[in-house]
């Protein structure tokens, strides 16, 4: 079972909510080289107290629960529907009424959170460490290569920038290699030795974003040579990011925030207090115009991209998951473990109409 968890959507959103208050050695093809690691890089301060909106319930918000099998987990709002990953597969709803359509079974076991692009959905397996390509179409895996990818499931993949990224292993290190993929053959183009340590990784704005858990540190990476351009610091304990709304989003778990940083300069210019403690998994997409936190204190929290606030929160707040918004639809994962064993809810909020 997971116990930590976005996709870059600009929509226009209406959305009252603020009224309420309520994403090797031994691997075949590419080149390997070592890569400096310029400091540029900013601190932030001590967060201060955050001001936060009172939170609303997901039926104050409009929305309503559905069942979800126990290990619901990352989700990805589009092409029309809702992908949810679950333990051997990715079952996909209706985004508009929340109908179940049907699965895609996944043997090598979906995990991390995924990413669309190219016309298909990506996610990484730990079944079978690797990545498959799933044709939303017809909901089916059109291919699968394998990658060394964290195996505790606690990572992502990015699409963009001319391929799928993901972070995999090394002969003798964790978290140190990137991998580029080919959208079309679903084969390894490339590999390149990043720093040892990355978890999740990100593709947008012209860069490939790596977080650093260990090192409150977030490295930009040029993906035409694997260079690594930069390294932020960020808040404590970076695990997921976004990028998207001109910017890239870091969900920094140990202490409750998320950074901002600007792609031009390499710089936080935001450090934005959610949660007073840290977040248990969690998970943070870009989409509707807007970031999703997937926190602790409340389900999700919403930022304004343009004042780097919070301006409403959704709870209450229980265990982990993942969220997306897209399509007018703000879908959350929540799984949460009960005296006889885990459970899960899904929740889906319409965002056109508010």
């Amino acid at each position: 079972m997971r116990i930590g968890s976005g996709r870059t959507v600009a929509l226009a959103i209406m959305l009252a909510l603020t009224a309420c208050t309520s994403r090797p050695q031994g691997m075949d093809g590419g080149t390997s080289s070592a890569n400096p690691t310029p400091p540029q890089a900013q601190t932030p301060s001590a967060l201060p107290e955050p001001e936060l909106p009172e939170i609303t319930t997901v039926r104050q918000a409009g929305g309503e629960a559905m069942h979800a099998p126990s290990s619901a987990d990352w989700i990805v709002v589009d092409f029309g529907r809702a992908w949810v990953s679950r333990a051997n597969g990715i079952g996909f709803y209706d985004a508009e009424t929340g109908r179940l359509l049907g699965s895609v079974d996944v043997p090598q076991s979906p995990c991390a959170s995924m990413d669309p692009g190219f016309g298909a959905l990506w996610t990484a397996t730990c079944g079978q460490r690797g990545v498959a390509r799933i044709d939303p179409e017809g909901g089916k895996v059109t291919g699968w290569v394998r990658v060394d990818v964290p195996a505790d499931g606690e990572s992502s993949i990015g699409a963009g920038e001319g391929g799928i990224w993901a972070i995999a292993d090394g002969e003798d290190c964790s978290g140190c290699v990137l991998v580029r993929i080919d959208p079309k053959t679903v084969e390894i183009t490339d590999t390149w030795d990043v720093p040892e340590g990355g978890a999740a990784v990100r593709a947008g704005l012209g860069g490939i974003w790596i977080t650093y858990p260990s090192e409150d540190r977030v490295r930009h990476v040029d993906p035409d040579t694997g260079e690594v351009v930069a390294e932020i610091d960020v808040g404590s304990g970076p695990r997921f990011l976004d990028v998207g709304e001109g910017g890239v989003w870091v969900m920094d778990q140990s202490d409750g925030s998320v950074s901002h940083v600007d792609p031009s300069s390499d710089t936080v210019v935001a450090t934005i207090p959610v949660d007073k403690g840290s977040i248990f998994g969690g998970d943070v997409i870009v989409g509707a115009g807007s970031v999703w936190l997937r926190a602790s204190s409340e389900l999700v929290a919403q930022i304004d991209p343009a004042t780097d606030r919070v301006v409403a929160r959704i709870g209450p707040g229980q265990s982990s998951g993942g969220v997306d918004a897209n399509d007018g639809q703000l879908w959350i994962a929540d799984h949460f473990e009960k005296p006889k064993g885990w459970q899960a809810v899904l929740y889906r909020i319409p965002l056109s109409d508010r």
